[in-house]
């Protein structure tokens, strides 16, 4: 996907987020792992080749994380923040349910999500 195709909603929706992004950190060093999955996503960098076997990296690549099929929680990158997020597992699941039940809201841009009706 070349970045001159991104439809308008999406082309939007990545001004808003490096708008942001220029606001939050003047120096891009401090989040070049996001820029760069900007630049994947834009399809202005092509995703690398597979890793492992069964990986298939796509525009929504990460640089710097592993693919794996499943994680143990408790593996020391999840010591910061996952208990923060664990505990409002209610209210997360909550949340999404109401986005979901407003359809119109909630619309895939990405080859990979895939909406049964």
């Amino acid at each position: 996907m070349a970045a001159a195709t991104l439809s308008p909603r999406k082309a939007l929706f990545f001004e808003i987020v490096e708008s942001g992004l220029k606001d939050r950190f003047p120096q891009a060093d401090d989040v070049a792992r996001v820029w760069q999955f900007c630049r994947y996503a834009k399809g202005e960098a092509k995703p690398p080749s597979p890793q492992v076997r069964m990986h298939d990296p796509c525009e929504e690549y990460i640089d710097g994380l592993v693919a794996n099929a499943w994680w143990d929680t408790a593996h020391p990158a999840f010591e910061p923040w996952l208990p923060a997020l664990e505990a409002r597992c209610g209210e997360i699941q909550a949340e999404l349910a109401a986005v979901l039940a407003q359809q119109e809201l909630f619309k895939g841009d990405s080859r990979y999500q895939v909406r049964e009706e």
